[in-house]
């Protein structure tokens, strides 16, 4: 495993939160060889989102904007 990259982190979790996409689809779009990667960063994103409240706020603000334009 390399280390956190946390622009891609957030893309990873915002795409499974807004686009309804199966984890296969999103791994392809982000070339990743394996859907369990989706799955495993957005676990570990999702913690590290009730570690950093102002992380969570922001992320939860382009969530929100995103399904809202939907």
């Amino acid at each position: 495993r390399g280390r956190e990259n946390l622009a891609r982190s957030t893309a990873l979790y915002v795409a499974r939160k807004t686009v309804g996409l199966p984890l296969a689809s999103i791994a392809k779009g982000f070339s990743l060889s394996h859907y369990g990667s989706v799955s495993g960063s957005n676990g570990r994103f999702g913690l590290r989102l009730q570690e950093d409240k102002e992380l969570a706020r922001i992320v939860n603000r382009v969530v929100k904007s995103i399904n809202k334009q939907t």
